[in-house]
């Protein structure tokens, strides 16, 4: 932020360019790539296009830059729009397949249909959610060695279900 201030600039980013941009989200991991995107997605939308779109024709404005996929777009929507949508990342997908509210194959547009139609419309609660599913799915429904003993709706997760049985 210090190296283009606040709120930040297209320009700005633009004047940093890959190596510059890559250089302040180091820490991120894959800063070369987001990087990319950051430009790809600076010579694609303004600004204003940014704030003022319709979020179903942002959303497929966004996702025609490359290197934007569904979850970023959905992040951005809820997140700066507070527009009601849930996006779904790694650990919530694996949240629900092991719960079985999803199957493996599931798409993505599936998966956020299904639980986008079990929560309220209200983008504060779908924050709430959507951050609380991705701490659950980080620290006690790990990938590997997942901490059923210290799960608090474990008596509900086919998972754990399955393996009793």
């Amino acid at each position: 932020m210090r190296r283009v201030g606040c709120p930040l600039k297209p320009a700005a980013l633009l004047k940093l360019g890959v190596d510059g941009i890559a250089e302040a989200i180091r820490v991120s991991g894959m800063q070369y790539v987001k990087a990319e995107t950051i430009i790809n997605l600076v010579n694609s939308i303004s600004v204003e296009e940014l704030v003022e779109l319709d979020p179903a024709e942002l959303r497929a404005k966004l996702l025609s830059v490359r290197g934007i996929g569904y979850k970023t777009a959905d992040v951005f929507l809820l997140m700066y729009r507070k527009y009601p949508v849930f996006p779904i990342d790694t650990h919530i997908r694996r949240v629900l397949i092991r719960y079985g509210a999803v199957k493996p194959g599931d798409s993505y547009e599936h998966i956020r249909s299904v639980v986008e139609s079990s929560l309220p419309r209200d983008p504060e609660y779908l924050v709430k959610a959507h951050l609380s599913l991705i701490k659950h799915g980080r620290t006690v429904c790990r990938a590997r060695k997942p901490d059923c003993q210290r799960c608090p709706v474990s008596e509900y997760c086919a998972k754990v279900i399955q393996n009793k049985n």
